[in-house]
């Protein structure tokens, strides 16, 4: 597999903190939030016995989510840092 000029420029240079990149592709922590809304808007209109654990899943979705976005964070000032200095 050969990598052209534009595959080696984009080696090691930081992604850009926002939740969607350029070309239009979504971040993965962004992607993790939306799902979370399927199963918590699925137990308000599920059955009372479905209800727990859909929001369980729910909320363990948004957690992952955001710890997600921290660590994205983290790297990214990271590697400006690097770059900066």
């Amino acid at each position: 597999m050969s990598m052209n000029a534009e595959t080696t420029k984009s080696i090691g240079q930081p992604r850009p903190s926002s939740a969607t990149v350029p070309g239009g592709a979504i971040e993965r922590w962004f992607s993790v939030l939306l799902s979370a809304l399927v199963p918590l808007a699925g137990g308000l209109f599920a059955p009372d016995a479905w209800r727990a654990p859909l929001h369980a899943l729910g909320g363990a979705l948004c957690a992952a989510g955001l710890v997600m976005l921290v660590r994205h964070e983290m790297a990214v000032r990271r590697d400006r840092n690097v770059t900066h200095h």
